[in-house]
């Protein structure tokens, strides 16, 4: 029986020996492909401007959610119970990525700033929409089920932002020259 196992064992580092080698194969040949890219001036993959979006939604994405919870129990993180509280941390670094996927996949980090319009809105409202559902179902079914009243505060919260933040340029720009 121990010979079982410790065969068993051997094959299952072999296993992740292997994985491990074909991530890091994988990774070096996609670094060595982009990676002139991503400093060449002409051929930038993320530029300044998408950096500080990505920067900005990472973080509207993580403090929507726990503002939502904070409003939830009454602004008061003791009445929080654990279970949300641990749901929402285990939750948040997945949550964080797909949504950033999906904000990518509705292109909200080829929109030209200064020229953001109703189109941009659309794509924006469908990209939150799309974010607070697979939220639900994300955190419902690999964590703990939370009060509706938290989907719809982080739903609302995280909207506000991410719209605030991408029209705020072009709010300032109209408003210098309106004065």
């Amino acid at each position: 029986q121990s010979v079982i196992y410790v065969h068993y064992r051997k094959t299952a580092l072999v296993n992740i020996y292997k994985m491990i080698n074909m991530f890091s194969a994988l990774s070096k040949y996609f670094i060595k492909k982009y990676y002139k890219h991503l400093f060449d001036q002409n051929k930038k993959i993320i530029n300044k401007k998408t950096y500080i979006l990505l920067v900005f939604d990472i973080i509207i994405i993580n403090l929507a959610y726990f503002l939502a919870l904070f409003l939830r129990f009454d602004g008061s993180l003791i009445q929080i119970p654990r279970i949300y509280l641990k749901a929402f941390e285990n939750y948040a670094l997945i949550n964080t990525v797909i949504t950033i996927a999906i904000y990518s996949a509705f292109k909200l980090y080829r929109i030209i700033l200064e020229y953001a319009s109703y189109t941009e809105l659309i794509k924006i409202t469908q990209a939150v929409a799309l974010s607070l559902l697979v939220h639900i179902f994300g955190i419902s079914i690999l964590f703990q089920r939370m009060p509706l009243s938290y989907f719809v505060y982080g739903f609302l919260i995280q909207y506000t932002f991410t719209v605030g933040i991408r029209f705020a340029n072009k709010m300032f720009i109209q408003g210098k020259y309106n004065l």
